[in-house]
């Protein structure tokens, strides 16, 4: 089959645009901010809870939590032990991940690498986390989170269609 030079051009042309425009997009950059220090008792039921926002670096001085997208849920802190205790605070690169029952979801790479699998995720209870942060919407009860769904898609809209928009949590 032969093909015309116009469309080896605009095949070529695509391409830098597709490129070009990943290569602009601005990082997203995310706080999460939570609400109390670790719960004192470490029950089943207990839970940190938060809020996650979007922000600006360069303009953190004048809004120092930035755009809020949602409520969050975590386990409580456990010696930062996989799959049972909430993350340190600290910074943190992310991905986005698509595999498995969860769908679209963000994953956290821990800095110290004791951790893997720390994700942002949907999810409404404690017990649906294993060292994940969950996100909705805070009902009357303190550990749990309604509009899970919601808040993730309202992320997956922030974050974009590109899954290669670097992507830093800041997490306090």
């Amino acid at each position: 089959m032969t093909r015309s030079p116009h469309w080896i051009s605009m095949t070529a042309l695509s391409f830098v645009l597709l490129v070009s425009t990943d290569a602009q997009l601005v990082p997203l950059n995310l706080r999460l901010v939570r609400d109390h220090g670790s719960p004192q008792t470490l029950n089943l039921g207990d839970c940190i809870t938060g809020k996650l926002y979007a922000f600006n670096p360069a303009q953190s001085l004048s809004d120092p939590t930035g755009d809020y997208i949602s409520d969050t849920l975590e386990l409580p802190w456990r010696s930062n032990n996989q799959d049972i205790s909430s993350i340190p605070t600290g910074s943190y690169d992310a991905s986005v991940r698509e595999d498995g029952r969860l769908g679209w979801r963000l994953e956290l790479i821990d800095p110290s690498h004791i951790r893997a699998n720390i994700e942002i995720h949907l999810g409404n209870w404690p017990r649906n986390s294993t060292g994940c942060i969950l996100l909705g919407t805070q009902s009357s009860d303190a550990c749990h989170l309604v509009n899970s769904q919601s808040a993730v898609d309202q992320l997956r809209r922030l974050y974009g269609d590109s899954t290669s928009r670097a992507l830093r949590i800041s997490v306090e």
